[in-house]
């Protein structure tokens, strides 16, 4: 109907919510924020937090399966939406967050199911798609041992990872890692794509962008490329834009 979904992140205890939703409250003292607004943007059609008592942030959505799927970061052992069974993970992992998805109705009003995605480290989910047949796919990273389950590609030990979930979150189709191996993320994903043929698609950038900040950073260095690359090596600091594409099915770097 061409309406605008929005998902974000809020420490505004009064940030605008609208009647019947889902989490009228924050819950922390960071929140996610979901949004729809009409095509012309001069209406809000729902806002509601989306946050447990610890700090959260939504990063990105898809429209699947007649339901909104959004994901992203939560240190919050009390996420709203987490289903209590039936889905690949009802608890917080450890470390300092978890990525999760929460799949909600297209009003606002309720969480249909939610699970969270982690491992003892930080994990967060950077980009979620759908395929045709309405699986659910998502990017991002960890500082953890990310399973590797289903993928005949994968590069042991990396720390960004790619997983499709059956679209009740119920269960891993396949999930594995690439990068260099090295001991944290190389990159941070900043957009992500399902194409027709089932072929994933990321990009992000990795290195010294993220040292100005203050946080320790991995680097491009050593991340895989193919033999006809345009740019098959990285700049000396190993802070350069990344660009990968997986096969159908994990079963090979396209």
């Amino acid at each position: 109907s061409n309406n605008i979904y929005l998902a974000s992140c809020t420490q505004s205890p009064n940030f605008y919510t609208t009647p019947g939703v889902f989490q009228s409250k924050p819950g922390g003292q960071q929140d996610g924020v979901v949004l729809k607004i009409n095509p012309n943007c001069n209406s809000i059609l729902f806002s509601t937090f989306l946050g447990g008592s610890a700090n959260d942030a939504a990063y990105v959505l898809v429209l699947a399966n007649n339901n909104l799927y959004v994901a992203g970061g939560t240190a919050s052992t009390d996420m709203p939406g987490i289903s209590p069974s039936g889905v690949i993970s009802s608890t917080f992992s450890g470390g300092a967050c978890d990525g999760f998805i929460i799949e909600m109705n297209t009003s606002g009003t309720a969480a249909i199911k939610g699970t969270y995605l982690g491992t003892a480290g930080a994990d967060q989910v950077y980009g979620i798609d759908d395929d045709k047949l309405g699986f659910v796919y998502v990017v991002g990273t960890t500082e953890g041992n990310w399973p590797v389950l289903n993928a005949a590609y994968s590069n042991p030990g990396s720390k960004q990872f790619i997983a499709k979930l059956q679209p009740d979150l119920s269960a891993y189709v396949y999930t594995t890692v690439f990068g260099s191996g090295s001991s944290l993320p190389n990159i941070s994903p900043t957009a992500f794509l399902v194409d027709r043929c089932e072929n994933v698609y990321v990009s992000g950038w990795g290195g010294k962008s993220n040292e100005i900040t203050g946080f320790i950073s991995g680097n491009t260095k050593g991340m895989p490329v193919t033999p006809d690359a345009i740019k098959p090596t990285t700049d000396a600091s190993g802070s350069d834009f990344y660009f990968f594409v997986l096969k159908k099915d994990a079963a090979s770097q396209l």
